[in-house]
């Protein structure tokens, strides 16, 4: 499992497009997201596991994928 940042031209887009997008490219599945505090109104970092397809995405993210 590795933490990568959220693609550039995926900001602001949602989970799904990001999802679709690194596992056509990379071959890699992401199962997680890593918020950074303030990242959405949040006072503390987080791990959200399983983010609905419709999440937003942020400059501020890190995404947890699963490679070889």
């Amino acid at each position: 499992m590795w933490h990568i940042s959220v693609p550039e031209e995926y900001v602001n887009k949602t989970f799904v497009e990001v999802f679709l997008h690194i596992l056509d490219k990379y071959k890699m599945v992401t199962i997680g997201l890593y918020r950074l505090p303030n990242s959405k109104a949040n006072e503390y970092p987080y791990v959200y596991t399983n983010p609905k397809p419709f999440v937003r995405l942020n400059s501020r993210d890190k995404l947890f994928v699963l490679a070889h």
